[in-house]
């Protein structure tokens, strides 16, 4: 704070009230004995909004000094060509860099610095559907609007009772109607240790879902909602796989299950040291990209359709266009 310009004084002020903060706890209507918390403010301090602009701005300067040195380029905006490298407000920021990665590296680097500097912790993890089974937001999205086999992707279904926003995220596939068939097209379940991945309606195998392909057997199965793991281990060395019914079958449905272990015999194996994932067809590197599917959607909507026109020509608000754009 010293180096900002703040007197003397002004620091001393500062450091006593995050040196000698004290706070209770009421449980159950009584106030705990007092403590002092780690951070050196309660949660919802005023005055620790105001610290933290002080804190950022370290963040502000080493990013101008980065784009002097020509590490970062930025973004150019207007006419006059204004280099930005980033945007701040409050405890949200916009950083801009080429798609390069000796500039991506650049940023990693100065994100590392600020978090060394300043104790703050910079969340560099980009959350995705599949992948991030135990995060918060994915059990609540899963617990009130459903999911697909072991939860890979949503259900493409919109009702009255889903909230605004999850009901505008599913109209993109109204809009685009095969915008649907290319995500599954290009989505690949990457086995593991199958314990994930749920025998019948997860497309682990030759990319079918055998609820689909064997309905009959699905119906009959006592294990509609069983993974893959239980099922591969529950069959004995190469031999068919031992699928329980809740009635002995009948003849043509001995034949369903003849044709499915015929399937099941170029099934792929379990790692059992690995979990299961996903992975994104459309590009070499198995992750998936947002302009992976603006190209696609450029491609079948013809030469005459560019996405950016869509997205500035159109009645959202400026903000939603924004974080369209950046998208």
């Amino acid at each position: 704070m010293t180096n900002f310009g703040f007197g003397e004084k002004w620091v001393g002020w500062m450091t006593t009230c995050i040196s000698t903060t004290r706070i209770s706890v009421l449980v159950n209507g009584s106030p705990t004995s007092e403590f002092s918390p780690m951070k050196g403010l309660r949660h919802g301090d005023p005055l620790s909004h105001f610290l933290f602009n002080i804190v950022v701005e370290g963040l502000n300067i080493v990013m101008e000094r980065a784009k002097e040195e020509g590490l970062i380029i930025g973004a150019s905006v207007g006419p006059n060509e204004l280099k930005l490298s980033h945007l701040q407000f409050a405890d949200d920021t916009i950083i801009f860099c080429e798609a390069e990665w000796e500039e991506v590296i650049a940023v990693k680097g100065i994100l590392r610095c600020f978090e060394l500097m300043s104790g703050l912790k910079i969340n560099s993890i980009k959350v995705r559907y599949g992948k991030e089974e135990a995060a918060m937001w994915k059990q609540v999205v899963c617990s009130k609007y459903g999911g697909l086999g072991g939860r890979w992707y949503p259900l493409f279904i919109r009702s009255v009772w889903m909230s605004n926003t999850w009901q505008d995220m599913l109209s993109v596939t109204v809009a685009n109607t095969t915008l649907p068939e290319f995500f599954l097209q290009n989505f690949k379940l990457v086995i593991g240790n199958g314990r994930r991945f749920q025998f019948w309606t997860d497309r682990w195998c030759n990319n079918q879902n055998l609820s689909v392909t064997f309905p009959r057997l699905f119906t009959l199965s006592v294990d509609k909602d069983g993974n893959l793991f239980d099922f591969f281990h529950r069959r004995e060395v190469d031999s068919d796989w031992k699928l329980v019914f809740r009635r002995p079958l009948l003849a043509w449905e001995d034949e369903e299950v003849l044709k499915l272990n015929d399937l099941l015999q170029n099934a792929p194996r379990l790692n059992e040291g690995v979990l299961d994932s996903c992975s994104w067809l459309a590009r070499p590197s198995g992750a998936f990209i947002v302009a992976s599917t603006w190209k696609w959607v450029e491609a079948s909507q013809g030469p005459d359709f560019t996405v950016t026109r869509s997205i500035w020509n159109n009645l959202a608000p400026p903000k939603v266009q924004f974080l369209s754009w950046l998208a």
